[in-house]
């Protein structure tokens, strides 16, 4: 497939510099009418990448979300523009993938647990699962009536969640495309992350509070976390579960 955007690279002062691959020490020289002195600049750059900063360009409008793959090998990207990149970070950090399918601006983006597929959450009222290797959308989940403004998939489960301003979560299965469960919120959704093993789901609301379910008795909140002063902006479970 061919590449959608364009890698730039930035360096210092115009020069054109490109990684070590000796294991030596930097020397830098400073000389004078007196004389001059060698200084060590520090050890050699180990970083795949051709410079210290990589601007990656080929977004059309602003960046809403960003994830490095499990992998380490790409960081997927969605933007105001209504797509989603993938990129490589190493080398030039080539654009290898271009996924296109919502209508409005894509504002949360995750990785699958294998790096396989990608899901996103968009305005236009629908989240969806993408094939990361051939950038075709293989699935779309319908059913919010306003901005969906997270989706959220387990590690090591098929389940998803999304979170909507229609004040509602839904649990979907990734298989199918049908809504396994509602849950209503008093407020706007603004935040779901799902635990690795799918049973239990974690939202936040713009009421600044954090509740969590266990999927196998939903309609009941488990507990309810107060704290914030405001919106719920973001929300992960740590790696270990």
């Amino acid at each position: 497939m061919s590449k959608r955007g364009t890698t730039a690279l930035v360096s210092a002062a115009g020069d054109d510099k490109r990684p070590r691959t000796d294991d030596s020490t930097a020397l830098v020289a400073g000389g004078g009418p007196g004389g001059g002195a060698v200084v060590d600049a520090g050890p050699a750059r180990t970083s795949d990448l051709l410079a210290p900063i990589m601007l990656l360009t080929g977004h059309t409008g602003p960046v809403l979300s960003s994830k490095f793959s499990p992998d380490g090998r790409h960081v997927l990207t969605g933007s105001q523009d209504r797509t989603l990149l993938i990129w490589e970070v190493y080398g030039e950090c080539a654009n290898t993938m271009n996924f296109k399918g919502h209508s409005n601006a894509v504002l949360e983006v995750h990785w699958s647990a294998d790096s396989e597929n990608c899901f996103s959450a968009s305005a236009d009222k629908t989240a969806a699962l993408w094939d990361a290797k051939t950038g075709a959308r293989v699935r779309q989940f319908r059913g919010h009536s306003a901005v969906v403004n997270s989706f959220c998939p387990s590690r090591d489960a098929n389940v998803c969640a999304s979170g909507s301003d229609d004040r509602t979560v839904r649990v979907w299965d990734a298989r199918v495309r049908t809504c396994q469960e509602v849950l209503t919120h008093p407020w706007p959704v603004t935040a779901v992350s799902v635990a690795h093993d799918g049973m239990h789901l974690y939202t936040g609301c713009l009421d600044g509070k954090v509740r969590s379910y266990d999927l196998r008795r939903p309609q009941a909140v488990a507990t309810e976390l107060s704290g914030h002063q405001d919106i719920v902006t973001g929300l992960r479970l740590s790696p270990d579960g």
